[in-house]
């Protein structure tokens, strides 16, 4: 029995549960991870001239366990929790998918009065680094909160789907963006206070930042380069949720 899992860290005690071949934090079995640990540490030799080859092998190896990492007991209920979530982030974002970009300016929905306090709080956090960045920093913000949270549930808690979700959430973040770019001419949009950026001179942060460079015209096709990259974001969010979903289906407890 190990006192401490070579997987998580955690340290057991008397009081832990379980079978003392099994980290009750993680769910490794000890004896599986360290023979694939080794399989990958010590690989077959190779011919001359085959380190390239063993080295993309070991870092495929690694993403593939940053990645797509599932414990090796999924809990059936939380499995099916998750499934549900899916389906209703998969319509969701089928939604945002086809609806074009005047639409989701006009009837922005729930999600952007989530994405709003992140917004308006990053005009204060870039303020000290210029007028433009001030103007910026709100749009900035709103994306860089959801991939934080990826990176947290990534790198710290090692929750793959919880990532793919945060992933779902940043695209979801650049499409609540477009708008507001595309609007940067026309100014038709209302600001927070009721105002549209006629009736609000200075408040419209698109029209400030583009027209600081004399790009007022560039409006629409940024939106609309925005709007495609939030697309491809949230397509891959689906993808992975899909595959760390049957990833984790292959290690349901069954019993």
């Amino acid at each position: 029995m190990y006192r401490i899992c070579p997987k998580c860290g955690h340290q057991r005690d008397a009081a832990d549960p379980g079978a003392p071949d099994r980290c009750p934090a993680c769910g490794i079995i000890y004896a599986k991870w360290l023979k694939r640990q080794l399989a990958v540490a010590t690989p077959a030799p190779a011919a001359a001239g085959g380190g390239v080859d063993v080295a993309a092998g070991v870092l495929g190896a690694r993403l593939r366990e940053l990645f797509l990492h599932v414990p090796e007991r999924v809990n059936p209920i939380e499995f099916w929790a998750r499934v549900a979530v899916f389906v209703g982030l998969l319509a969701w974002g089928w939604h945002f998918i086809a609806v074009d970009i005047e639409t989701l300016g006009l009837e922005p929905g729930f999600l952007h009065r989530v994405n709003l306090p992140f917004h308006e709080t990053g005009h204060l956090i870039f303020r000290p680094f210029g007028r433009v960045m001030m103007y910026l920093g709100g749009s900035l913000a709103q994306v860089l909160m959801p991939l934080i949270v990826l990176g947290v549930f990534l790198l710290k808690y090692r929750n793959t789907f919880a990532a793919a979700v945060a992933l779902w959430w940043t695209a979801q973040s650049l499409m609540d963006v477009a708008p507001y770019i595309a609007d940067a001419t026309a100014m038709e949009l209302t600001l927070l206070g009721g105002k549209s950026g006629w009736e609000a001179p200075g408040r419209h942060d698109w029209q400030q930042i583009l027209g600081e460079f004399n790009r007022l015209e560039w409006d629409k096709p940024l939106a609309a380069a925005v709007d495609n990259v939030a697309i491809a974001l949230m397509l891959a969010a689906f993808a992975w949720g899909a595959l760390v979903l049957w990833r984790q289906w292959r290690n349901l407890d069954r019993r």
